[in-house]
C-alpha cells in the first residue's frame, strides 16, 4: 500500500467520525436552542460526507479500471451487493426515536424558583413534579459528565430537610438552575 493511499484511508476515517459527531451534536444544539452552532455543525457535515463521497467513488473508479485491465478469466466476479441501506434505515430511525424522546422531556420540563417555592415538573405523560419551600431546600447538587460540561446538561439532585433525595437527569444547564436557587435563598 502507497503512502498516499494510506493517508487517504486515514482522511476518510477522521472525515468519517468527525461527521458521525457532528451529526449527533445537530439535535442537541437544538434541543439547547443554540442555532449558530447548528450552522456550523451541519456545514462540517455536509464537507466531510462530501470528501468521503469524493474518496469512495475515486477509489472505485481506480479499481475497475485496474480490474479491466486483467484478462477475462483473471476479473473477479461481481458480488450482488447487500442491502446496506435497510440496517442504516433502522439505526438511524432508532437514533431520531431515541433522540425526539429526549427532546420531548426537555420542551415539557418547567423549573421555577419564586420568592418562597422551588417547583419543578418534568414529564408529558408521566409527570414528575417537585415543589418545596424555598426554606426547606437543603441542597441541590449538580451531576455532569464530560461531555454534559461541554453541550451544558447534566443532572440535579434536590434535597429537602427531611433528606428527600429527588434526582432529575438530562437537564439543560443545572449550574444555572442551582445558582438561581442560592441567590433567592440567600435574598
Amino acid at each position: 500500500m502507497s503512502g498516499r493511499r494510506a493517508l487517504t484511508i486515514v482522511l476518510a476515517t477522521v472525515a468519517t467520525i468527525v461527521a458521525v459527531l457532528a451529526l449527533l451534536l445537530i439535535p442537541v444544539s437544538i434541543a439547547l436552542g443554540r442555532y449558530a452552532n447548528v450552522l456550523g455543525e451541519a456545514l462540517v457535515l455536509v464537507v466531510c460526507v462530501g470528501y468521503v463521497t469524493r474518496v469512495m467513488r475515486a477509489d472505485r473508479r481506480r479499481r475497475r479500471e485496474a480490474e479491466a485491465e486483467l484478462p477475462p478469466e483473471r476479473r473477479p466476479e461481481r458480488r450482488v451487493p447487500r442491502r446496506p441501506i435497510t440496517f442504516q434505515m433502522r439505526e438511524t430511525l432508532f437514533a431520531f426515536l431515541v433522540w425526539f424522546v429526549q427532546w420531548v422531556k426537555s420542551r415539557t420540563s418547567e423549573f421555577a424558583v419564586t420568592n418562597k417555592r422551588v417547583i419543578i415538573k418534568v414529564g408529558l405523560i408521566r409527570r414528575d413534579t417537585l415543589e418545596l419551600l424555598l426554606n426547606k431546600v437543603e441542597s441541590i447538587g449538580v451531576d455532569q459528565t464530560v461531555t454534559g460540561r461541554i453541550v451544558g446538561y447534566g443532572s440535579i439532585v434536590v434535597v429537602g430537610t427531611g433528606g428527600t433525595r429527588e434526582t432529575f437527569r438530562n437537564i439543560a444547564r443545572p449550574l444555572d438552575f442551582r445558582k438561581q436557587v442560592q441567590a433567592r435563598a440567600l435574598a
